[in-house]
Parts: C-alpha cells; structure tokens; sequence
C-alpha cells in the first residue's frame, strides 16, 4: 500500500483515515498450512472470547452506541513495529475507541496489555521486514487467518484496521461516507477501503475495483455468514498456493474467481447483478462495497 499524501483534489476535505507507511501483516508456518485452524484449548478460547466481548462496541463507553455492540475493532501487530501500534492506540484512545490487538510473535504478545489481546494464528517474524518480502506476506497471511478465527468462531463482526492506519477523526459517526454510516444502513457484508493513491476528479461511486485494500475493512460473520466464510477460506486456500503473493492480493484474487465464476453472488454497493442465475456458491449474494475515498484515503 501506498504512502498517504493530502488530497490534492480537494483539499478542503479532511480524509476520515490514511495509510501513513506501507502496512506490516506477515508469516504463516508451513507446519499448520491454510486455511485449516489449529485445534484451540478450551482455556484459551474462552479467554480469546472474554477479550473480544469485553472490548467490543467500538467505543468505550458502551451504553451510547449500541448498534456497534455485536463488532469488535482489530488492529494487529509484529514486534517490531510497536511503535506504529503505540502511535495508533493513541490517535484511537482520544476518540474514546475500544479495540483488542493481534500479537503477532511471541514477543509482541509479551509486550500487550493481556486484558486487550489475542494471540496471532500461525509463525510471525518480530522483526522487520520488507515490504512484499517471503516474511511480510506470511504475516499478511497470519493477518487475516487470525480475523477468520474471530469471524467463525465467535460470531462478532469486525472493523480491522492495520496499525499504521491514522484515524485523523472518527470514522464511527455519523455522517454521508463514513464508514460507520456504511454499517449502520445494515446492507453490507463487506465494506473495503479503495486501493489507490488518491480519488480523481472522474471518480465514479461503486465500480468494480480489481483489489481493494485489506489494511482497513468492515466484515460481517453475522449478516450473511457463509458467504463472508467462504471468501475468506478461499483467499487462506490462495496464501497456501500463492506464497509470493501477499494477503491483499490472494484475498482479492479469489473474490475475482468466484464473481467471474457466478456474478450472481455478489452485489456491489445495492446494485442488481445482470446475472439473472442464482450464486453457486452460497445461498445469499454478498453485499459489498467501497468507502468514501474523500473519507477514508489511502
């Protein structure tokens, strides 16, 4: 992902959220290949769903918007990137938001507030690492194999967000293009952020995009559940297959196959599909769509 830079547009539109440096997500162990889960102790995931239940709702205080009560915010980390978490935690915490963080190395997870975190699926690399480097796509990887484990197993939709995402003001309020908005209209199952450098002057509301970018996304295992699982379990299938690859990409490939396979089970931004077949894939079309990216740059 692109460095952000202000709009150059339109300037006078202040931009919900930027990705200030290219994200860190990175490493799957070859021993526990994807998309199969490791088998989990009770222990642990009553402790995992303790922690996602207690800091779900989005925000801190929890009585004033309770249509955010059944998702939790997720940002995700490696060792050697805490400072980017720290400094998101604290864009995060003047908003009043609540969220619980991946760790994504052993290190990483030594270092967190135990009441706030859950262990990463899979082997991670705690150091840095190079962008679109063997490491950093295994922890793409790992990424998004830790927010399947959370939408499959626990049923709490999720606002994911990488750590070196900047929440300039709060992307939860109402208002037209804002993320919140998008998931309090109750018509999407996936709401994606643009992957470009910028919107253009000819920028067009709800077109096809070839890949969207996975840094910060909206998924709901409640609304349409298995159509949310099984695009998510095809791009863990495209990470084992495509190691050279990162998580955006393979996640994006693989909802490119299944929409050229049956346009029938998608529905972008409440449009009808031309596809007058029924989806081959699950019973229900996935609702999905873009943020505004005046709103939420990338």
């Amino acid at each position: 992902k692109g460095q952000s830079e202000p709009t150059a547009e339109e300037p006078h539109v202040q931009p919900e959220t930027r990705d200030v440096q290219p994200s860190t997500t990175a490493e799957l162990a070859s021993s526990n290949p994807l998309p199969t889960q490791s088998v989990t102790a009770k222990s642990e995931g009553s402790a995992e769903l303790q922690v996602i239940r207690s800091h779900s709702g989005l925000y801190k205080d929890k009585l004033s918007f309770p249509e955010f009560a059944h998702i939790v915010l997720v940002t995700a980390v490696n060792f050697a990137y805490l400072d980017f978490l720290r400094n998101w935690e604290c864009n995060a915490h003047s908003l009043g938001l609540d969220w619980v963080t991946i760790a994504l190395d052993d290190n990483a997870f030594d270092a967190l507030d135990p009441g706030q975190r859950l262990r990463g699926k899979g082997q991670t690399n705690a150091s840095s690492m190079e962008f679109l480097s063997k490491d950093f796509n295994m922890m793409s990887f790992n990424t998004l194999r830790t927010v399947f484990h959370i939408l499959e197993d626990t049923g709490f939709d999720v606002v994911f967000s990488d750590s070196d995402n900047v929440f300039i003001s709060d992307p939860f309020l109402p208002g037209k293009g804002r993320l919140g908005e998008l998931i309090r209209s109750k018509q999407y199952d996936y709401v994606y952020q643009l992957n470009w450098s910028g919107p253009k002057k000819n920028y067009k509301f709800g077109e096809e995009q070839v890949e969207g970018n996975t840094g910060f996304y909206y998924a709901s295992a409640a609304r349409n559940r298995a159509a949310v699982l099984k695009v998510w379990a095809d791009s863990l299938e495209q990470c084992n297959t495509a190691p050279q690859r990162d998580g955006q990409t393979n996640f994006w490939h693989a909802l490119r196959q299944i929409r050229k396979k049956s346009a029938a089970c998608f529905r972008l931004c409440g449009k009808a599909t031309d596809d007058q077949k029924s989806c081959s894939f699950f019973p229900t079309p996935l609702d999905y769509c873009e943020m505004d990216p005046w709103k939420h740059r990338t």
